[in-house]
């Protein structure tokens, strides 16, 4: 796994941390791994670079089905960080209406903790972006998880109401590279869009 902090030998609690970290990174994979049902297809989700602003994305989702529907997004960082993107200050899901379509936005930006890595000619940043979608308002603010590094003891995980058979997936990946000139975010460095929405 890419951008893991070394522990050195000599640290008195190298063992408590790794074992936190351990389950930092379980409880990441976790979400990271969750698969919805399969299926629903009446809506419509894309992402784009926001006009005027290379340093976020816009995403749109349009409900094009009949009944309401429920949105939050997460974002999965290159750092093991778990944040709620969409809606903000972890509230619950989002309701959608038919035939409404819904913007939001995310900035982009370099962890400091990465930056020891960005004189690298090869590095990179991959961004995972989730839109979990339901048929009933929930809440997905308990994924939420600390960067690795500031990872001290992450909360249990409780049911929310959401299993496999009622909310559904879409992902979306994003990159940042050495290729492109985007000062915005780091000197000397650029954004690729490497996929967009995943099946």
């Amino acid at each position: 796994m890419p951008y893991v902090p070394a522990i050195p030998k000599a640290e008195p609690d190298m063992y408590p941390k790794l074992r936190r970290w351990l389950r930092h990174l379980r409880l990441y994979n976790s979400v990271a791994n969750l698969r919805g049902a399969a299926g629903l297809k009446n809506y419509h989700f894309s992402f784009k670079e926001r006009d005027g602003q290379k340093d976020q994305l816009e995403f749109i989702f349009k409900n094009t089905s009949g009944q309401n529907y429920f949105i939050t997004q997460l974002c999965l960082s290159a750092t093991y960080e778990i944040t709620q993107i969409f809606p903000p200050d972890k509230g619950p899901s989002v309701a959608v209406q038919p035939n409404q379509e819904v913007p939001w936005h995310s900035v982009i930006s370099v962890s400091d903790l990465l930056l020891p890595y960005t004189s690298d000619r090869d590095f990179s940043m991959t961004e995972r972006y989730r839109l979990f979608i339901t048929p009933i308002q929930t809440s997905f603010a308990h994924y939420q998880l600390p960067s690795l590094s500031d990872s001290h003891a992450p909360p249990g995980r409780t049911s929310n109401g959401a299993s496999e058979s009622n909310f559904y997936v879409e992902d979306c990946t994003f990159t940042v590279n050495r290729d492109k000139m985007l000062p915005s975010i780091l000197p000397s460095m650029g954004f690729t869009p490497v996929a967009e929405n995943e099946e």
